[in-house]
């Protein structure tokens, strides 16, 4: 919850940039399913964050103090870069880099913290265990550093959705259409979502009963790492998304200009104070 709490508050305004100039006119040819589109990438998170959901409300009961530093530094990281994440996105989908490809990075980052508690931590003084701390702490903190970033394109993409729905059915001119389509997308994704807790619990609690053998921790940190390996390549099959229209010129108008996007990601946290909404949620994000 915090963490998409936390990615919801690194949009902030530069974000909003990415999807400005909503007024499109309509898309000719074959239109794309955009419902498809936002089920597909549903799905992905699905998968995803059942594997990952459960192996991280398992960090401190397998891991005992190694858990709540890894925890500690994943949140703290993740609270950092959340405010530069809009500004990193620009600057990549200016380039041309597809933001689809990003997501499948960042998402492989959580399938190899994963995977890495797949095996105990060594007893104290046993060769490995130096490695071992370091493995998980590092980890932890990429975790934390693609977090904002997975979910600022996630918000990004189904709100791009919505937007071209509404061009396809010539309603782009509407607020409220747009808004409407834009709501119906975010619940279809998070009626999605939300059910990642209770698959990733549940196969949890199937292997930890069926296991008669001893190696519950190993098989089960490897069968939440391919669910979550699964999800992450279901980014590969997404399609990609075009940029809202100026984008990209405004990106590339900065950099001619040497505009350094730090300045700009004072506005995210600038949003405490202008923005009511945001200053509400303050305490959920904290």
């Amino acid at each position: 919850m915090r963490e998409r709490a936390g990615a919801m508050a690194a949009d902030g305004p530069q974000a909003r940039d990415l999807l400005q100039g909503h007024r499109l006119p309509t898309e000719a040819g074959t239109p794309v399913n955009h419902r498809r589109s936002v089920l597909a990438i549903s799905f992905s998170f699905l998968a995803l964050f059942a594997g990952y959901n459960a192996a991280q409300g398992l960090q401190s009961s397998v891991d005992g103090w190694l858990g709540f530093v890894n925890l500690g530094t994943l949140y703290f990281t993740f609270t950092v870069v959340s405010v530069g994440a809009p500004a990193l996105i620009q600057g990549l989908e200016a380039r041309g880099v597809p933001l689809c490809r990003v997501m499948l990075v960042t998402a492989l980052v959580y399938v190899g913290m994963i995977g890495v508690n797949a095996t105990a931590m060594p007893a104290p003084g046993a060769p490995g265990r130096t490695a071992f701390v370091a493995a998980n702490i590092f980890l932890s903190f990429l975790v934390g550093a693609a977090a904002p970033v997975l979910w600022t394109i996630q918000n990004l993409y189904v709100a791009r959705c919505a937007l071209k729905a509404a061009c396809c059915r010539g309603d782009s001119e509407s607020e409220v259409e747009v808004t409407r389509t834009t709501s119906a997308f975010n619940a279809l994704f998070y009626t999605f979502f939300q059910f990642s807790g209770a698959l990733g619990t549940g196969v949890s609690s199937v292997l930890l009963l069926l296991d008669k053998g001893g190696h519950s921790r190993t098989s089960l940190f490897v069968v939440l790492a391919v669910f979550s390996l699964v999800g992450a390549l279901g980014f590969l099959v997404i399609p990609q998304m075009p940029s809202a229209p100026g984008a990209e010129s405004e990106s590339a108008a900065s950099d001619q200009h040497g505009v350094v996007d730090a300045p700009r990601c004072s506005q995210t946290l600038g949003l405490l104070a202008s923005d009511s909404r945001m200053a509400l949620m303050a305490p959920v994000i904290l």
